[in-house]
């Protein structure tokens, strides 16, 4: 992927040359796909469970949990268990209220160097 400064870069030629290069407009749409295509696994989106999309290895945090919401609108960190087919809180235990949506955890904050 390229860095802020090169799409700066390709969007600022692509607005004000008239010689436009088809490289910086192909970069740029690519940038938006991968972009568009990732917005799906945000910390913001909620996957719902009757979609039938379970956590994959990458959606887990270090600590082996998601976001699970249920019936109830309370949200808990759990995990699907694949041997079992039911969603599981953070102690082990089958939740109270089915499921009904789930999403990764936020990344942890980071101070900016």
């Amino acid at each position: 992927m390229k860095n802020k400064t090169e799409l700066r870069a390709a969007a600022a030629r692509l607005l004000y040359n008239d010689n436009r290069d088809t490289s910086d407009y192909n970069m740029l749409i690519d940038f938006i796909d991968n972009y568009l295509d990732n917005q799906q696994h945000t910390a913001d989106a909620w996957i719902p469970v009757s979609s039938g999309a379970v956590p994959t290895k990458e959606d887990y945090s270090e600590d082996g949990f998601v976001l699970v919401q249920t019936g109830g609108d309370i949200i808990y960190k759990g995990f699907y268990d694949v041997e079992s087919g039911f969603w599981v809180d953070e102690a082990g235990f089958k939740f109270a209220y089915l499921p009904i949506a789930w999403q990764p955890l936020p990344q942890p904050y980071k101070e900016s160097e």
